[in-house]
Order: C-alpha cells, then sequence, then structure tokens
C-alpha cells in the first residue's frame, strides 16, 4: 500500500507567511496476478483421439478464458497447435481438429498440420507464459 502525502504550498498575499497544506492520495491496493495461470482457470484436455487427430479442451470454471497463444504440445515438447483469438465460455469445450481442413466454429477448431499420430498419445496443453496447465 501506498501512503503517498502530497504537499501543497499556497502563498496567502495579505500577509508575508507562506502557508503549507497537506493532502493525503487515496491509498492503492495492487494485487498480484495468480502465480499459474491454473490457479486461476478451470481448462482441461478432456479427450485425446488419436484415430481422428483430434484434441478436447473444456473449460470447468466459471469465467471465460482467453485461449489466444495457448498451445497444445506432444510430450516430447513438439508444438502441434497454437490458438488463435478464441475464448473458452464457462462450461464449453473445444475440439481441435488436427491435420484435418475445415471451418472453425465455437466448437470446432481446425489446423492443416499435425504431430499427432498413433504414437503419440499425451498431449499437453500450456498457457502464453509457457506453465503447462494440464
Amino acid at each position: 500500500m501506498c501512503g503517498c502525502t502530497e504537499k501543497v504550498q499556497t502563498i496567502d498575499n495579505s500577509s508575508s507567511s507562506a502557508v503549507t497544506n497537506t493532502t493525503v492520495l487515496p491509498q492503492h491496493t495492487y494485487v498480484s496476478p495468480p502465480s499459474h495461470t491454473s490457479d486461476l482457470y478451470n481448462v482441461t484436455i478432456s479427450n485425446v483421439n488419436t484415430k481422428n487427430e483430434s484434441v478436447r479442451i473444456s473449460n470447468r470454471g466459471t469465467v471465460e478464458v482467453p485461449l489466444y497463444g495457448w498451445t497444445l504440445k506432444t510430450k516430447s515438447g513438439n508444438i502441434i497447435y497454437t490458438f488463435p483469438e478464441y475464448f473458452l465460455k464457462p462450461e464449453e469445450e473445444v475440439t481441435v481438429f488436427l491435420n484435418q481442413t475445415g471451418q472453425n466454429s465455437r466448437e470446432e477448431l481446425y489446423v492443416t498440420e499435425s504431430a499427432l499420430n498413433e504414437s503419440v498419445n499425451t498431449i499437453k496443453l500450456y498457457d502464453t507464459l509457457r506453465n503447462q496447465i494440464d
């Protein structure tokens, strides 16, 4: 908290003495952001389907989550998808279809290239700060 004060000096023209007034400014409380995005959001990978190359992301929280810049990575750390400007509303799910073409919508997102195959069944979700979310 800031215990800031501001000193204002005014001159009284009727006398030669200076008068100093002290005004207390409002105090501000700084709230630091959570140390980890998962402390704030309840977003999970709810399904990985290697047969149709899709990953379902669920928001089990109570706030809308901005996924822009979040990534899906393989166990070895290869990025297989980076989210575009997208907001996942509470209790909603979105399925990311890899190595496929289609029309992006609220429920489905598509990427034409993919590192996902039958031998890769571990996918991890990372936020923009590179924190592993799930």
